[in-house]
C-alpha cells in the first residue's frame, strides 16, 4: 500500500494541478481506489492513513529574528492521523483533528478538510504515525495512547529537535521493551 501511494504521490506533485493538501488527499484517494478496482470491485480493501502539511514562510521576514512575531500559515489535511501544534509561549498542545476515512478502501468517501493555521516564530509542529501511539508494552503490556504522547511532547518542547528526537525514540524503545514492534513508527517534528 505504501510503495503503490509513494507511486501515485509523485503523479500527483508531478502533475502540479492540486494545491492544498487537502486537495492532494482528495485526488490521492480516488488514483488508489482506481489502482484497487479490478472488473469494477474493489480487488483489495486496504487504507492508509496520511497526514500531510504546506507551510508558508513568506511572512516571516527574516527567521534569524527572534523578536519579530510575524505569523507564517500552515495548510494541513490528515486522514486519520491528526496534527499537534504546539506553541512556543503558552506551553499548549494543539491537537487539530483529521478527518475520520482512509485514503483508500471506504464506504463513505467525502472530501478531505483543508486547516489553515496561523503559526508564530517558535512553534512547533509534529505529524506523526500510529505505530509510537498502538505500541504494546510497558509494564502492563497496554498501548502508548495519544495521551502518553501529548505529555512527553509537552515536556520536552522547549528543548532541541534532535534532543526531543532522541527522547522520544528512547521513550518507544524503553515502552516496547523485548515486545514486537506493532507498525511503523514515523514521527515528524518542525520548529518554526
Amino acid at each position: 500500500m505504501s510503495m503503490i501511494g509513494s507511486i501515485l504521490m509523485n503523479e500527483i506533485f508531478n502533475s502540479h494541478t492540486v494545491k492544498s493538501p487537502s486537495e492532494i488527499l482528495d485526488r490521492l484517494n480516488y488514483l488508489l481506489q482506481i489502482s484497487l478496482k479490478k472488473d469494477d470491485k474493489i480487488a483489495i480493501k486496504d487504507g492508509m492513513d496520511i497526514s500531510l502539511c504546506a507551510i508558508n514562510l513568506s511572512p516571516i521576514n527574516s527567521i534569524t529574528d527572534t523578536t519579530k512575531n510575524n505569523n507564517c500559515e500552515l495548510q494541513w489535511a490528515g486522514a486519520n492521523n491528526s496534527l499537534y501544534i504546539i506553541k512556543k509561549d503558552s506551553k499548549e498542545l494543539i491537537d487539530v483533528k483529521a478527518d475520520k476515512q482512509p485514503i483508500g478502501f471506504n464506504d463513505n468517501v467525502k472530501p478531505f478538510t483543508n486547516h489553515t493555521i496561523p503559526l508564530s516564530y517558535g512553534d512547533s509542529v509534529i505529524l506523526y504515525s500510529d505505530g509510537l501511539v498502538d505500541q504494546f508494552g510497558g509494564p502492563k503490556g497496554k498501548k502508548f495512547k495519544h495521551s502518553q504522547f501529548k505529555n512527553i511532547l509537552l515536556s520536552i518542547a522547549s528543548e532541541p529537535m534532535k534532543t526531543q528526537g532522541e527522547f522520544i525514540q528512547t521513550s518507544f524503545e524503553n515502552w516496547k521493551g523485548d515486545l514486537e514492534q506493532v507498525d511503523d513508527v514515523c514521527i515528524i517534528g518542525v520548529r518554526i
